[in-house]
């Protein structure tokens, strides 16, 4: 059975074959190919099925609307109508049934737009808001606490960044409240991204406009990741790798303290990682931005250089240290 990757670009889905030789990409987006605007996927309720299942895809679009796909992406059809605004994040809570195999996907669909969070549950033909105990309806990001799942009559925890702060439920959406300790305030509350550790479910990454931050106690508090010492980091997209958890990727700009006086030279675009086998924290992300790594018949990477030069291996030894 070959399997499918998918990559999420602006304006549409596009998926191919992962297999040896040239990969080739092609439009697998909901009909008519409109924009797409967010994207999440979840599993079918299942111990062990063979052949196995395809994921659940799900595709948030312009004209405030949510397709889901069986079957890689081939066929789409309409999670319902509801939507206050075009989704701009979706998640998925997963709920496994040991031992049960129902053919099904039973899942709860969490949409953030412009206007809240709105929420679809199995077997339901709408979306419905769920904003109880928010102060901000500008939902930029969603993430379900670990990798999404949990078990029988668990609700896991649902976190939703606005522009007001981050928010979490622990009842499946019906209420909110604030988990800001750490956390920028006043006009740089904004979180413009989440990521859940799918390996540890206390642990959550948060990006700003300020910069990207680090919670190990389920949103309880929270710590600044600080990888351009000198420079604010304004993040717009963070991921945890799910098969190495300890390595963490976030892009977006970092601007000199002296923003916003220094324009037009304030955003210089970047993306970060964190070494590998090392938990995120300060010093211990470096730019993933870069190909070029110093030698003498790599010019561009010479001292003076605008690219960012990864550590060498005694830094990296003594990073792990």
């Amino acid at each position: 059975m070959n399997r499918r990757a998918t990559v999420f670009l602006v304006g549409g889905l596009l998926a191919a074959e992962l297999r040896a030789g040239p990969i080739h990409w092609v439009p697998v987006g909901p009909p008519g190919n409109p924009r797409v605007t967010a994207m999440a996927v979840g599993k079918a309720d299942y111990v062990v099925v063979f052949p196995p299942r395809a994921s659940l895809l799900l595709a948030g679009t312009v004209g405030a609307k949510v397709f889901r796909s069986a079957d890689a992406g081939v066929t789409w059809s309409s999670t319902g109508p509801g939507l206050g605004g075009d989704p701009v994040a979706l998640a998925v809570r997963q709920v496994f049934h040991l031992g049960v195999d129902t053919g099904s996907y039973d899942t709860t669909i969490f949409a953030g737009t412009a206007g809240g969070v709105y929420r679809l549950t199995p077997g339901a033909a709408a979306w419905t808001a769920s904003n109880a105990g928010l102060t901000s309806l500008d939902v930029r990001a969603l993430a379900v606490s670990g990798d999404g799942v949990v078990f029988g009559g668990s609700f896991g925890v649902v976190y939703a960044g606005t522009g007001g702060g981050l928010f979490a439920s622990s009842d499946g959406g019906n209420t909110w409240v604030p988990k800001t300790t750490g956390l920028p305030s006043g006009s740089s509350a904004l979180i413009t991204a989440l990521a859940a550790d799918p390996s540890a479910p206390a642990t959550l990454y948060a990006g700003t406009t300020v910069g990207l931050f680090k919670s190990t106690d389920a949103g309880e508090t929270w710590s600044r990741l600080d990888p351009f010492p000198g420079f604010v980091f304004s993040v717009t997209s963070v991921a945890v790798d799910p098969l190495v958890p300890s390595r963490v990727y976030a892009d977006g700009a970092k601007q000199p303290p002296c923003f916003p006086l220094c324009l037009p030279i304030a955003f210089l675009p970047e993306a970060v990682r964190s070494l590998d086998g090392v938990r995120p924290g300060p010093r211990r992300m470096v730019s993933a931005s870069t190909s070029c790594v110093p030698s003498p018949r790599r010019p561009c990477c010479r001292r003076g250089s605008s690219r960012e030069r990864r550590p060498a291996a005694s830094s990296r030894a003594m990073t792990r240290a």
